[in-house]
């Protein structure tokens, strides 16, 4: 008959065939078409493409990433400031009643900054829109922006297409 087995004296083999499922001496499994497995455990994972419904870098109750296919996003589970971890920020299309959001920061249980800009030498944080507000704030408790400048620039810079630009210190 055909031989469906090898195993050499160094541990190195295959079964069925020579180039369908075979491994080295060193423990490195080949196999040559899919694999299912309802769990897979593994320290490093190297792969061109992983394609799934759901990756994620920890299971549930904790600190990780999530990217989910069927919504086509990618959220991030942190602790929001008090030990408790939940959903802080979500980037990818979602909607909440009529609008459409293309990256969502924070939560109004989260005592972390949501959104930060930092720059050096340019714009830090830059809002625009053709046909609605460029930058919206709003806040039930406190200021909905705070404004600082310093003795050279002005806080708030106030521009109208149409119009000449003006500034104002807060």
């Amino acid at each position: 008959g055909t031989q469906r087995v090898q195993i050499s004296n160094d541990g190195s083999g295959w079964l069925g065939a020579s180039d369908k499922l075979f491994w080295d001496a060193s423990g490195n499994l080949t196999v040559a078409g899919a694999v299912t497995a309802d769990s897979v455990a593994a320290e490093n994972i190297v792969a061109g493409t992983i394609t799934g419904s759901t990756l994620q870098t920890a299971s549930a109750g904790g600190q990780r990433v999530i990217i989910q296919a069927d919504t086509n996003d990618i959220a991030f589970v942190g602790n929001r400031g008090d030990g408790t971890y939940e959903l802080l920020c979500t980037i990818g299309i979602t909607q909440d009643g009529s609008d459409y959001i293309l990256g969502d920061f924070g939560t109004i249980n989260s005592t972390r900054i949501a959104v930060r800009g930092t720059s050096l030498s340019s714009t830090a944080l830059w809002g625009h829109s053709i046909n609605g507000l460029g930058l919206y704030a709003r806040s039930t408790a406190y200021y909905a922006a705070y404004l600082r400048g310093n003795s050279t620039y002005a806080a708030l810079h106030f521009w109208n297409e149409t119009a000449n630009p003006t500034s104002a210190a807060a």
